[in-house]
């Protein structure tokens, strides 16, 4: 059964959404990204929707309100626990979401988020969510082949599970329910020295420094958003 990311038609998603307000992306959970490194996602998000005809309520317009928010509510953390009242914070997104329809018209919320995930690989090339990366160089990957053909079997390097991080964009309406999900692969999780792990800012750095990937990663992400904008309106 084919993958659909809509929880509704997407006819009429086509027909409501108009104005996508968009959250700022989230780096991988417990991980310290720096802001730059995930700027970039923001901006081809919002360029991405904009070049497929959406109206889009940035992400700095987004965190401004949520502040502003958080500093009216006097905070979200619980004075005793010191951890986030879940109840307050469920109050400060729905403000949030008024606050977006009302002054900025958006029609639904958009949060991305950098995941990690388990790629599966085999002869030496990982794939997963819409792309695909080599585990090992090219050299080996040859090799390999050879070995395979020559004695009729599948090679020496065995398949495997490896790292690797992907998008994720989820859009909600603006009563808070979930009507979208979908993802696109970033690129392989490794450190600095090509061995597999993700136990260091560093390496984060480093793996989001491919522009070509992460424009590639966006746009397999919101693939399905472009290509309901192509539907034709309803006359």
């Amino acid at each position: 059964t084919p993958y659909i990311p809509f929880s509704i038609p997407r006819e009429e998603f086509h027909r409501t959404a108009q104005t996508i307000a968009i959250a700022p992306v989230l780096g991988p959970q417990g991980i310290e990204v720096a802001d730059s490194s995930l700027a970039q996602f923001d901006d081809l998000i919002e360029e991405t929707l904009l070049g497929a005809g959406y109206r889009c309520v940035s992400t700095t317009v987004h965190t401004a309100a949520w502040d502003r928010i958080i500093a009216q509510m006097g905070g979200l953390y619980d004075s005793i626990t010191g951890e986030i009242d879940e109840l307050r914070f469920d109050v400060a997104k729905e403000q949030l979401r008024r606050d977006l329809a009302e002054t900025h018209q958006a029609d639904y919320l958009l949060y991305p988020e950098i995941w990690i995930v388990e790629a599966w690989s085999t002869s030496g090339v990982a794939k997963w969510d819409g792309t695909s990366q080599a585990v090992v160089g090219l050299g080996m990957r040859i090799i390999n082949w050879i070995d395979a053909a020559l004695n009729q079997y599948d090679g020496f390097l065995e398949p495997g599970v490896v790292d690797a991080l992907s998008l994720g964009v989820i859009v909600e309406n603006m009563d808070g329910v979930e009507i979208f999900q979908h993802v696109g692969g970033i690129e392989l999780l490794k450190e600095s020295d090509g061995s597999e792990g993700h136990d260091s800012s560093d390496a984060f750095e480093a793996v989001l420094g491919d522009s070509r990937r992460i424009r590639r990663a966006v746009k397999a992400a919101l693939q399905p958003f472009l290509e309901v904008s192509q539907l034709p309106s309803a006359g």
